[in-house]
């Protein structure tokens, strides 16, 4: 398969709500399953994390033996495991297991082409709103080191954004000015409104998410979580969380970084809440399935995956188990939700 087209992404996004739905999409208590129409040269895609720097160790298996997957990329600095469904069988277990470790360092060089990207507003990071530059010219950050701009950036999120989930709410669909307004929401509304103080200041900054485990408790693994990263003046990325490790310059072994600018990202922009809840694969224009994408949280916000091995602060290990099975022109996705 050929590499993603960054410039085709935008069709695709169209070209996913009128021609490549689900035949069946169903969610009960313990199994969740969808059934897509695909073509023979389709591909299954997995997140590999970030391009330049990766954060985990990625083995793919089809029925216990290892498979040896292609390399796909997004053109913004994503990287994608691509799975042809002609190796897949009439019905096979993929298993994908991720081995998380410390970076040697936190920040790392950026993907030169791409750096525009970071400072465009869109419908979740919606700097543009006016509500948004007004707290930027309180800040007065117009002085300051870029280093020394997002932490103050940083103070001013934290100090006046209350971490609460709404009850009934939808984190996921809620953009960032609407996050100022209300003074609350998780951390992926944090993450949107720094990212939007950021840009409106013009530092390019994106959020990161994935996974990260407990924060008290290195034995287990649970959270579903977006955090943030900001381009400093000689082209680095520098990891960011405001919520279970307060640092500007995040180098933990606890953090897995699945998408890099996921609401950027046209594969996922006009998702809605069904989707954002449920996890359901996203299918691309030409037939292939996202088989798990930036926000399906579900099996206690864990992505799906259970703690296999872990070592306190030095690495940890979550795997999941996927049955893949073809039926004529389609194939049907099925996972616990229980792991």
């Amino acid at each position: 398969m050929s590499k993603i087209r960054y410039w085709l992404l935008p069709l695709i996004v169209v070209m996913v709500s009128c021609s490549k739905q689900p035949v069946t999409y169903n969610v009960p208590d313990s199994t969740w399953t969808a059934t897509y129409r695909v073509s023979e040269d389709a591909h299954l895609l997995i997140p590999l994390g970030s391009t330049a720097s990766p954060a985990f160790l990625t083995v793919v298996s089809i029925d216990d033996r290892p498979y040896e997957h292609g390399v796909e990329t997004d053109g913004l600095g994503n990287s994608w495991a691509s799975i042809a469904l002609s190796d897949i069988g009439r019905s096979a277990e993929l298993t994908i297991r991720y081995t998380i470790t410390r970076r040697e360092i936190a920040s790392y060089h950026c993907i030169p082409d791409a750096d525009a990207t970071w400072l465009e507003p869109n419908s979740y990071i919606d700097w543009q709103d006016p509500s948004i530059p007004s707290v930027v010219r309180g800040l007065d950050l117009s002085e300051l080191k870029r280093s020394d701009a997002v932490r103050r950036i940083g103070d001013y999120v934290v100090k006046h954004i209350t971490y609460v989930r709404t009850e009934g709410g939808y984190p996921a669909s809620v953009p960032a000015s609407m996050t100022l307004a209300t003074g609350s929401g998780v951390c992926i509304n944090r993450a949107r409104l720094f990212v939007s103080l950021c840009r409106a200041s013009g530092i390019p900054a994106r959020t990161v998410n994935g996974a990260v485990r407990h924060h008290d408790d290195p034995t287990t693994y649970e959270f579903h979580h977006e955090w943030m990263e900001y381009l400093d003046g000689q082209g680095n990325w520098h990891p960011v969380d405001l919520r279970y490790s307060v640092s500007y310059e995040l180098n933990d072994p606890r953090y897995a970084g699945f998408v890099y600018g996921a609401e950027d990202h046209p594969w996922f922009a006009g998702l809605d809440n069904q989707n954002l809840l449920s996890g359901q694969p996203v299918q691309l224009e030409n037939g292939d399935v996202v088989l798990f994408h930036y926000h399906p949280i579900f099996g206690g916000a864990r992505f799906g995956f259970e703690l296999v091995d872990s070592r306190d602060l030095e690495y940890y290990v979550i795997e999941k188990t996927i049955t893949v099975r073809k039926v004529r022109n389609a194939i049907v996705i099925e996972q616990s939700l229980t792991n």
